[in-house]
């Protein structure tokens, strides 16, 4: 038997770290809405998100999307990157848009480019 890997700290567990990684996906998410509001098209949508600190431990309080990946996923993956859905032309150019305005540059998931992580719904 493999011991655990964490996703923060490897083969320990690092909760300041998971704490700040949390931290970060929150600036992240206000970072692409405040980058959406600065275009014309504003038909790109996140979910609601916050960060509660209580006694010592944070949690992350985000709201569930009406995401089913065979019907209403357009854009990214549902399978860690297995499956990459990109076929919407319009919303392409919305996330290429939105890209550009944050300086991150399109890469490739399999065999799509895509602008954003590769397990974004």
């Amino acid at each position: 038997d493999d011991p655990p890997t964490w996703m923060y700290g490897g083969d320990k567990p690092d909760d300041a770290a998971a704490m700040k990684g949390a931290g970060h996906d929150l600036k992240g998410l206000i970072s692409c809405w405040a980058a959406t509001n600065q275009t014309e098209h504003r038909d790109i949508h996140f979910p609601t998100m916050a960060l509660i600190d209580y006694r010592g431990y944070r949690l992350i309080a985000i709201t569930c999307l009406p995401i089913k990946p065979s019907e209403t996923l357009i854009y990214g993956s549902a399978d860690a990157g297995e499956t990459v859905h990109k076929s919407d032309t319009k919303f392409n150019d919305r996330m290429r848009e939105l890209g550009e305005l944050l300086n991150i540059k399109a890469h490739k998931v399999n065999d799509a480019e895509i602008y954003g992580p590769g397990d974004i719904e």
